[in-house]
């Protein structure tokens, strides 16, 4: 069983902060949410982690090549972006011959892995998704299942006609994958596996199943989501503070409660800051009083 992480994205809803920092590394208190993507990986148990790059890919690349997670992690580039089934299918040489875990990189979940692998084992599935209760549906694709756990309905959004007159389930970014998926998949071009793959697999009524889960699930995917998971992961701390290494901060600067400062970061003088984060390498200039901004 080998595992691998979407982490190609633009980070386009996280701009400007993504201009410098790839998505898949911004930080959350002391990890990342590449860190926390791979630890919920781990949990599968993989002999092999591919995660594929794009925008700034060479700042991932450092940055697996700098810590040892235990496992063998492979990081593959992509000149031009393909996609989240494409980036799957340039991957296909390390991935094919077993069921395998994908995972987007930009969520947080707490999802039962041993429980969906075995579910995707016993209906024999091209693919397995991990599903949970859509809190927006008219936001968030929209899914339905069957009594046997196969997908019977795979919608962008449910679109402003909803009503609630049927459950309406999500797609959570974490599923399992049989080698037979990569017959569906063109190599080489930009591939959306929801839209190109699942949407039709579901009409055709081919092999495509969910299973509900009611884990934990964050969507830190823009600026306004990841500002509020930081700020819940400084609120489970006593001083709700988390200020690292390699710091300069200047005098009569007050900070707090929850903030957080990053590697790098140069905070001047008579500044105050609350419910801020500070990420790598930023500078805040004398003077600054802010609340609740990311720098």
């Amino acid at each position: 069983m080998n595992a691998m992480i979407l982490a190609a994205g633009l980070g386009t809803r996280l701009l400007p902060h993504t201009k410098r920092i790839p998505k898949p590394l911004m930080p959350v208190v002391d990890k990342t949410l590449l860190e926390i993507a791979i630890e919920t990986v781990l949990k599968a148990n993989p002999t092999m982690i591919v995660i594929n790059t794009h925008h700034l890919g060479v700042m991932v690349r450092k940055f697996i090549l700098s810590h040892d997670f235990g496992v063998e992690v492979v990081v593959t580039r992509e000149r031009e972006i393909l996609g989240t089934a494409g980036g799957i299918k340039n991957a296909q040489s390390w991935l094919e011959g077993e069921n395998f875990v994908v995972m987007n990189s930009d969520i947080i979940a707490c999802v039962d892995l041993e429980e969906l692998m075995l579910a995707h084992k016993q209906s024999g599935a091209i693919s397995t998704l991990a599903l949970r209760q859509n809190p927006d549906p008219k936001k968030y694709s929209h899914l339905s299942i069957d009594d046997s756990q196969r997908i019977v309905k795979f919608h962008k959004t449910c679109g402003p006609a909803y009503r609630g007159d049927e459950e309406a389930l999500m797609f959570t970014g974490i599923s399992v994958l049989s080698p037979e998926i990569f017959r569906l998949i063109p190599d080489g071009v930009e591939y959306d596996i929801s839209s190109r793959i699942y949407a039709p697999m579901t009409e055709k009524g081919e092999g495509l199943y969910g299973v509900k889960t009611d884990g934990k699930w964050i969507d830190v995917g823009t600026c306004k989501l990841y500002h509020k998971v930081v700020m819940d992961a400084l609120n489970e701390r006593d001083d709700n503070l988390y200020i690292e290494k390699n710091v300069k901060i200047g005098e009569w600067t007050e900070l707090g409660p929850h903030v957080a400062v990053h590697s790098g970061a140069k905070i001047g003088s008579r500044v105050v800051l609350e419910d801020c984060v500070v990420l790598p390498n930023s500078v805040v200039d004398d003077g600054v009083k802010a609340k609740g901004k990311i720098f």
